[in-house]
C-alpha cells in the first residue's frame, strides 16, 4: 500500500484479487504468517534469488503503472525524505527510464524500511 500511494497507483476495484497475488508472490499472503510473530523480518527470511526475482517484477510492475508527476528523484526526495543513503539517491538519479528509476525507488532498501 505504501508503494501505491508514492506513486499515485489506484488497484481497478473491479480486479482486487491482483492486490491478493502479488502480495502472495512476495511471501506475504494476507493473513497467513508463518508464525504468530508475523512475518520475518531477518535477511535469512527474505533474501533468496527467488524472492528478489519476484520483488524486482512487482516493482517493475508497479512503476509501469506510476500515475505521478514529477520523476523518480523528486518523489524519492518526498517519500523518503532524508532517510535516502547517497548511493539509493545516486542509483535512483542514474537510473536509464522513468519507470526504471521508480521501480528502483520502491525496492530501495529505506523504501523497505518505512
Amino acid at each position: 500500500m505504501a508503494a501505491a500511494r508514492a506513486i499515485n497507483f489506484t488497484p481497478p476495484v473491479d480486479k482486487p484479487e491482483r492486490i491478493l497475488y502479488a502480495i502472495n508472490d512476495l511471501g506475504q499472503p494476507l493473513w497467513q504468517p508463518g508464525g504468530p510473530n508475523g512475518f520475518g523480518d531477518r535477511v535469512q527470511d527474505w533474501a533468496s534469488a527467488e524472492g528478489m526475482k519476484m520483488r524486482f517484477a512487482w516493482a517493475s510492475n508497479m512503476a509501469s503503472q506510476a500515475n505521478v508527476q514529477g520523476n523518480p528523484t523528486d518523489i524519492a526526495n518526498i517519500v523518503l525524505a532524508n532517510a535516502a543513503s547517497p548511493e539509493t539517491s545516486q542509483t535512483i538519479a542514474r537510473a536509464e527510464s522513468r519507470n526504471q528509476g521508480f521501480a528502483l525507488l520502491l525496492m530501495s532498501p529505506e523504501f523497505q524500511r518505512r
